[in-house]
């Protein structure tokens, strides 16, 4: 059957599609950037002055793929809230002259930043409490 052509997005997940249909755990074939490499490619795109020496913060630790870039970009440090499972310290990262410092951030994550961060009224009860109700001989 085919697909309206309505504008919106297909809502599947090549990577998952790709990955049932060969048996595999693949996590290369995505249709969108890992967060990291985006920045990375953002910063290229809009004429930085260059990340050598630079810091990423990120929520895992990079990947292989995301280390590999950040490695030849010339990050110095990399600040994490959770670690991630593969070779990407071992083979990428510390494999060379200047490595970067793997550094576990402490602050504010989990429920202590979505206590901090996250809104206490929904934004709509917040939007009631500041503008007064239409009344209801205005409408009509």
């Amino acid at each position: 059957m085919p697909i309206k052509k309505t504008g919106r997005n297909l809502s599947y997940c090549f990577k998952s599609e790709y990955n049932a249909l060969t048996e595999e755990k693949n996590q290369v074939h995505t249709r969108s950037l890992h967060a990291e490499e985006n920045a990375f490619l953002q910063l290229s795109k809009y004429g930085s002055h260059g990340i050598f020496g630079g810091v990423l913060f990120t929520t895992a630790r990079p990947c292989e793929l995301c280390s590999k870039k950040a490695y030849q970009l010339g990050i110095s440090r990399i600040y994490y809230v959770d670690p991630y499972p593969g070779i990407a310290v071992r083979h990428v990262l510390m494999g060379g002259e200047n490595p970067p410092k793997l550094l576990l951030f402490y602050g504010a994550i989990g429920r202590a930043f979505h206590k901090l961060y996250n809104p206490i009224l929904a934004y709509k009860d917040e939007l009631a409490t500041l503008v007064p109700p239409i009344e209801a001989d205005v409408l009509s």
